[in-house]
């Protein structure tokens, strides 16, 4: 267990320190563990983040299935082109399937993907195209496992 708080807290001061060198309101998913691990996501980034959290005290927001209507309320105002926050959503599996998030730029993996069909899931998160006259995808993935891309992408040979 502190081995798990221990990479929680080296993921979640890498991506916030990567979200300063880019863009602190670029829309970000985050898939943990469990649900708990995504309390203690959310928590470490609220902590790492303290000075937009009181401005927008939503700007970082647990989506599980505990949250019932509160989390499809911040998924809603997620996926709204519109609103800023909030900016980043820690989630375990609610998400992974059957979700656009045209606003998602960063997609983050904090927990090993099973098979390639979860990894094209959760990827598809954020590689909907935003607008119809957008040629492109628009996400970054940060894989913290090292476990998906081995698995799942080619690597081409030296």
């Amino acid at each position: 267990m502190i081995a798990l708080r221990a990479r929680t807290l080296a993921i979640a001061r890498h991506l916030t320190d990567f979200l300063k060198k880019t863009d602190r309101f670029a829309k970000t998913i985050v898939f943990c563990v469990d649900q708990e691990h995504a309390s203690e996501m959310r928590q470490a980034l609220v902590n790492l983040n303290s000075d937009l959290v009181t401005r927008y005290p939503d700007y970082v927001a647990r989506v599980t299935s505990d949250e019932k209507e509160i989390g499809r309320g911040h998924l809603s105002r997620f996926q709204d082109l519109e609103t800023k926050t909030p900016t980043i959503l820690t989630s375990s599996q609610l998400l992974t399937t059957g979700v656009d998030a045209p606003t998602c730029k960063n997609v983050v993996l904090a927990r090993v993907v099973g098979s390639m069909s979860e990894f094209k899931q959760i990827i598809g998160r954020g590689t909907r195209l935003r607008d119809y006259r957008m040629s492109y995808p628009c996400a970054v993935s940060l894989e913290y496992r090292h476990q998906a891309l081995a698995l799942f992408v080619p690597v081409p040979p030296p």
